[in-house]
Parts: C-alpha cells; structure tokens; sequence
C-alpha cells in the first residue's frame, strides 16, 4: 500500500533591520515547537476472503507535524558611558597612539564603556579643556597639568571643577584583590597627589632630575658612587689630578640653579625650604646660614676646578655633550637628558644614575632617597551640569586603574621611554637603574626645587642670581642679601 504522507508547515516572517544604535533593535528567536496532530489514514487491507467478499478496514493513525515558529523579541540597547581622554598630544603621535590603545582596551574589557580620544593639542590645549569645565560640559580625564591638579597646588583643583580620588584610591589597584591603588604609586607621585584628607590626580609620568655618571671613569679610577657631599668632592680630586673634568651641565642658568638648589635642599629640608621660598613662615630668610653655606659649596665646587669649560657661561648643549664624550664624569639633569642627546651619545657609552648626595652633619634635613623633579598626571572632572553626552566617572576610574597598572605602565615604559611612577616597574633601558632607583625613594619635591610654586618671577631671579653667584658677580653673601631683597620686593606688592 502507498502510504500518503501530510505535512503542514507554518512560517510567520518579519523582516525589519533597524541600523541606529538610538532605534530598538529587533532580535530574531527560532522556536521548535512539537504538535501531535490526528491524521485519518485510510488502508486497505485484505483481511478475510470468503465466499469472495472482501472486507476493507479503516485504521486510524496519528503522526508527528514538526511546526517551526518565529518569535520577534525587541530588545532596548543600553547606552554607551562615555569616556573621553582629552589628549595633549596628537591623535596619530606616538603618546596619541599608546594611549588610545589603552582606550580600545577599556572598551573590550568594559562593554558598557565608551572611550572617545579628543585631541587638544597646542599652547592653548590646557585653556580650552579648561573652558569646557567652566561651561559645564567637562570632558572626563585630563592628560596632563600635572602640578596644577595637585590639591593646594593650583587654581584648577581649587576651582572644585575636578573629582575627588580619595575613596577610589582606598580600593585595589586593576588585577588585584587587595591592597589599595594608592600603594601602588612611588613616593613621588604620593606627593604630588594627597594633601590632607583629599586626592586630586592620578601621577603617571615623571622627569627626574638626577645625579648621572660615567661608569667606566669610575671603574678606571677606583670610585665608589658618594652618597655625601665630601665624598663627591673627594671623588672629584681624583678625576682632576687624571685630567677629567667631576662636574658637566651648566651652561643654561637654571642647570646652575638646580645644584644651587639641592645642596639647599640637603641644608634645609624640605618644608622650611619651601617656607623660604613661598614666603609661609617670615622666620625664614635667605641671608640665614643656610642659603649662605649652599651658595659658599656652589661656589668651592667651581673655584676647585671641578667644573667642565662652560659651565659657566657655555652652551648647556655642549656641556651634555662633554658629558657623553668623557670630558666630565658627572651631570646634573633630567631624564629627558636621553632624548635630547640620542644623536650624540656613543653607543659603548656606560653611565648609571644616583641620588644627589647628602651633607655631612645635615643627613637628618632629608633621607639620601630623595630627588625632584617634574610630574605629568591625569586629572578627571567632576560630571558636567550641561553635558552633551552621558558621562562616566566610573568608567574614567576605571580607564585610570587600567592606565596605571603594572602592566600597561611597563608597555608605555618600552615605546615611549619615560619614567613611570609605579612601583615595580622598570625604568627605560637607556638609563639603567633609574626604575629601581624611584621605587626606593622616599621624598620627592616638584621642581623646580619648591619654586615650582612660586610666581614666574621669583623663578627667574633664582636662576639669574645663582648664575651671577657662579660667575663671580655676587659673593655668597652678596647672593643672599639680593635674594632676600628680591623676595621682599615681590611680596610687597602681594595682597
């Protein structure tokens, strides 16, 4: 017998592609749907032949129909949280790069999270980042400004247009469970962020200015790196008497003011220098024996000879320059010395970096793991009253944690060459031991030595007078009475 076989099949379709992220988006869910329906089957069977009469039976069969259906479900998207990065650098610079591809990183990790690099670059970049918080439409993490996002530090923390880390810094940093993220950044950037009970940026950068030396002379000569000043001097005999220059830099007043500086840091300590300097505490005044004795040490190093030709007066350039062809064993400068000098430095050149050395009998101002030096950071506003679109501060915490891990900060450290301010993380190969030499620290203070600040003005007398000091136009006690005078005469004029 042919066995006759229906099937019934239902389709429902709808077709409707909706290609806006603002527009529901309709998802489209296949259901198997399983119906047992009745089907009256007619089969012929001989059963009995008698007195040739056949007798046909009727058999009810029941069969299996499969339906397939399909369901539309509308499914409302979430809307993306908005992080946007204003960039001091180019979107297609080498920083512009690295740190959208952090972003990008954010974003996969993330899904609610949507980072949006806005490119401010220029002199005028800091005014117009600034200008949009003032207007109410902020974007969410600034990258750079870095002393000026210190609480107390500038006027842009002081407008109270920026947000408060304090509570985030108790959490833990990214990838970890326990500890808080504030334990993660070295004792310079620590500074450059907390005062009082408050955290109002997030160090990620750091150009130190260190103590840099020429390895092989002091293999050559039997040196041994000096934490104290007499060391250094004695140190500084040595190489004279084998026809070596000790002391490189200069050149440039400022490279001159910064040895001025650390050796009144070293005298002084740090909080009553920075009351000198800002005027907090009138008990304290440059013609004081301790201004006095820095500048009478300054100028010892030079009337020894220890110094390079041109300190004095020379080209700051030529003075590196010295440094790396071997015409002077030591230089005090930034980290950004490598960059600056790539083209010219020997590639069998072999240096290290240290601590500027203490002064016997002041070892109690301030611990010999102490540096300063500039520090870039990222300041994240506070959400905007007139944004015009949905921001996250979570995500920018976020973004920051995972900008500030160990991991990302050693892959920035290998493509962009900078210092990072994150313990554990290696400093760039050009300059050896500068990673493990930040991590130990123990004090630091923004350059340019506490006069960071101090007015523009006051800078620029410091430098001049401690160049006057160098040349032999001032004696050191000359040097401390114009500085006083200049002091006075500034806060003078002051409200």
């Amino acid at each position: 017998m042919a066995r006759k076989t229906f099937v019934l099949m239902t389709f429902i379709v709808i077709a409707a592609l909706l290609a806006s992220c603002a527009t529901p988006t309709p998802q489209i869910i296949r259901e198997t749907v399983v119906v047992e329906k009745p089907v009256e089957k007619v089969v012929q069977q001989t059963v009995v032949v008698e007195k040739e009469k056949v007798v046909k039976e009727t058999v009810v069969v029941k069969e299996t129909t499969v339906v397939e259906k399909e369901k539309v479900v509308v499914a409302t998207p979430v809307p993306k949280k908005v992080v946007e990065f204003a960039g001091f650098y180019p979107v297609d610079a080498p920083y512009g790069k690295e740190f959208r591809l952090v972003g990008y990183r954010l974003e996969q990790e993330n899904p609610e999270c949507k980072f949006v690099y806005s490119e401010y670059p220029g002199a005028e970049a800091y005014k117009a980042v600034t200008l949009r918080a003032q207007e109410g439409d902020p974007v969410d993490i600034d990258a750079g400004g870095g002393t000026s996002l210190a609480p107390g530090g500038g006027e842009l923390w002081k407008s109270g247009l920026y947000y408060d880390l304090a509570k985030d810094m108790k959490t833990p940093a990214y990838g970890q469970t326990g500890g808080t993220w504030l334990d993660t950044f070295n004792a310079a950037a620590q500074k450059q962020m907390i005062i009082g009970e408050s955290v109002g940026s997030i160090p990620y950068q750091q150009t130190q200015i260190i103590l840099w030396y020429n390895t092989d002379h002091y293999t050559k000569y039997n040196l041994k790196p000096p934490k104290t000043w007499d060391e250094l001097m004695a140190n500084c005999e040595t190489l004279k008497k084998n026809g070596i220059s000790c002391i490189g830099g200069g050149g440039f007043n400022g490279y001159i003011g910064y040895w001025y500086d650390m050796i009144l840091f070293r005298l002084m300590g740090n909080d009553a220098q920075y009351a000198l300097y800002n005027r907090t505490d009138p008990k304290y005044k440059w013609t004081d024996p301790e201004p006095v004795k820095a500048a009478e040490m300054l100028v010892e190093m030079i009337d020894k000879g220890y110094t390079v030709d041109g300190y004095v007066g020379g080209d700051f350039t030529a003075n590196q320059v010295a440094y790396f062809t071997g015409k002077a064993t030591h230089i005090f400068i930034g980290t950004w010395l490598m960059g600056e000098m790539k083209d010219s430095i020997p590639k069998d050149f072999k240096q290290a970096v240290i601590y500027f050395p203490t002064v016997k009998g002041y070892e109690d101002k301030t611990p010999y793991e102490a540096a300063f030096g500039f520090i870039n950071s990222l300041g994240l506003y506070k959400p905007g009253t007139k944004a015009k679109q949905q921001h996250s501060t979570e995500c920018a915490v976020k973004f920051a944690k995972l900008f500030t891990s160990q991991e990302v900060q050693t892959q920035l450290v290998k493509a962009l060459d900078f210092v990072s301010t994150i313990k554990g993380v290696p400093g760039p190969e050009n300059i050896p031991g500068v990673g493990e030499l930040l991590s130990g620290m123990k004090l630091w203070f923004p350059a340019f030595q506490n006069l960071s600040y101090t007015a523009p003005e006051l800078r620029s007398k410091s430098w001049d007078n401690a160049a006057l000091l160098a040349a032999k136009q001032l004696t050191p006690k000359q040097f401390a009475e114009k500085m006083q005078k200049d002091w006075d005469e500034f806060f003078s004029r002051q409200k």
